[in-house]
Order: structure tokens, then C-alpha cells, then sequence
């Protein structure tokens, strides 16, 4: 069935088969889905149509969709030629705008073999894509340039996968030292990613006297630099005749050689 809305062409229909998902979207939210049905009690349906292009693909309006089945009522919905995945995200933008997992995921069902590499590690790992990404632009053949993981430009081989596997085992297992409530800090994080670096350290040393550090040593040391001192602290104490280590972040040090002129 279908009528028109001023110069728009609007179809109406109860057989939700016929719409497909376009691949790249993000996928439907359960919350959102939840909350249209909820409106919909309250209100009744509204008249807003879904989007979809030539294909029957959903461009716009597949969580009203999701609901509008769930709740058997007629769905209506325009009709327009040649849109995509960018149609998708720039209708978003006023709403309800795309996270970085949304594109990540919207990468990998286009087989962005780049991008399935990064999601594999994200759920190996249980990191926030931000975590990986600072990791990943460290590694110069792996990187993001300059426009983050949004841009669709992230270059992840096999071997920087492995490489990136290594870091994280490593950085996992010097984090699991620390009280379990400072693990997942991004602060703790960053400070073990520069810590785990360090090719001067006894790290195996440093992870057992962490270990036997008492927990409420650790309540005032929120942020990296902080983190880093203490880490120092504890590496150097009565140290059996290591060299004295001093951890100090890219960011503290060139401030310390401006102050200074010279190396910490």
C-alpha cells in the first residue's frame, strides 16, 4: 500500500520480511528498542516512516522497525535510490551518533580484514577500543592516521596482530599485580603500557614487590604520573643493588628537559 506525503512517496506494510539490514550499519539496540515500545504504549505509533533504499535496505529506523514487528503494527516507510553506510551515519548525527564500536562493526561486516584483526583483540582482551588505539600507534606499521579508528583507515597486519597479542598478554599480566579496582583504570593502564616498554627493568622483580605492596598503598595514586612514582618507589627500594630506575612518561619528561634542559 502506498500513498503520498507532500512530493514523498510513503509505502505502508505488516511484512517486515521484505526489509534487510544494510551491511556496515551498526546494529539494533535492545534499549532503544525497548524504550520505542514503551513510547508507543503510552502514545500510540507515530507517523515516521523508516528509510530504506532500492535494495529494501533499512537506512534509517531499523529499532522502530525491530519494534514495530515485536508489537504487530504496520510499518511505513520511504523509498530512496543509491544510499549507503554513509547515508546511515550522517541521519544519525542529530540522534543518536555512532560510537566507535558501531564502526568497528560496521567495518568488519564489510570484511575489513584490518578491522576484524582489532575487534578479535578487543574481545580477547576485554580493552576499550581507546586502550588498543594508543597501543596500535606505537607500532609503526600499524596505525590509524591521524583520524582514529572512525576513518576506516586502520592498517592491522597478521604479524602486527601477533605483536599487539604480546603487548597485551604482557601489559594483562603486569596489571593483574595491582588490586583488582585499579585494573581497569585507564590511568593504571597507560602506566603499565610505558612500564612494560622499559628493556632496563626487572619487571619480574617489580611484579613480585607489587604484589606484596598493601592495597591501600595504592588509593591516592589516581593518574599516570602518580602511578609511574610509585611504581619507581617500590621498584627501588632496598633493591638487592639494582640500577635505580626512575619511571617517568613521554609527557613528564619533556616537561622535565624544558624545566631542566636536560634528560630525568
Amino acid at each position: 500500500m502506498g500513498y503520498r506525503m507532500s512530493d514523498v512517496e510513503v509505502y505502508e506494510t505488516k511484512d517486515y520480511d521484505i526489509f534487510k539490514r544494510l551491511a556496515g550499519n551498526r546494529y539494533t539496540s535492545e534499549n532503544r528498542i525497548e524504550k520505542i515500545i514503551k513510547s508507543i504504549g503510552a502514545v500510540g505509533r507515530l507517523n515516521i516512516p523508516i528509510l530504506v533504499n532500492d535494495k529494501l535496505e533499512v537506512i534509517d529506523g531499523q529499532n522502530r522497525l525491530e519494534a514495530f514487528r515485536r508489537m504487530s503494527l504496520p510499518v511505513m516507510f520511504i523509498m530512496q535510490k543509491n544510499l549507503g553506510v554513509d547515508a546511515c551515519i550522517e541521519m544519525n548525527k542529530n540522534h543518536s551518533p555512532w560510537t566507535v564500536d558501531d564502526y568497528v562493526d560496521g567495518f568488519c561486516d564489510q570484511n575489513n580484514e584490518n578491522y576484524i584483526r582489532l575487534r578479535e583483540l578487543h574481545e580477547k582482551y576485554k580493552l576499550s577500543y581507546a586502550k588498543i588505539d594508543a597501543e596500535i600507534n606505537r607500532r609503526a606499521n600499524c596505525r590509524t592516521p591521524g583520524t582514529g579508528l572512525k576513518s576506516g583507515k586502520l592498517v592491522m597486519t597478521e604479524a602486527d596482530k601477533k605483536y599487539l597479542e604480546k603487548r597485551f598478554t604482557l601489559i594483562n599480566d603486569f596489571l593483574s599485580c595491582f588490586p583488582e579496582r585499579r585494573r581497569n583504570s585507564r590511568a593504571y593502564f597507560d602506566a603499565a603500557r610505558f612500564i612494560t616498554r622499559q628493556e632496563d627493568v626487572d619487571l619480574n622483580f617489580l611484579m613480585k614487590r607489587i604484589i606484596k605492596t598493601p592495597a591501600e598503598t595504592f588509593e591516592n595514586f589516581q593518574d599516570e604520573a602518580a602511578i609511574l612514582t610509585l611504581a619507581s618507589n617500590i621498584y627501588n627500594a632496598k633493591n638487592g643493588g639494582r640500577e635505580v630506575i626512575i619511571f617517568q612518561s613521554r609527557h613528564e619528561e619533556e616537561k622535565y628537559r624544558k624545566k631542566y634542559g636536560k634528560k630525568a
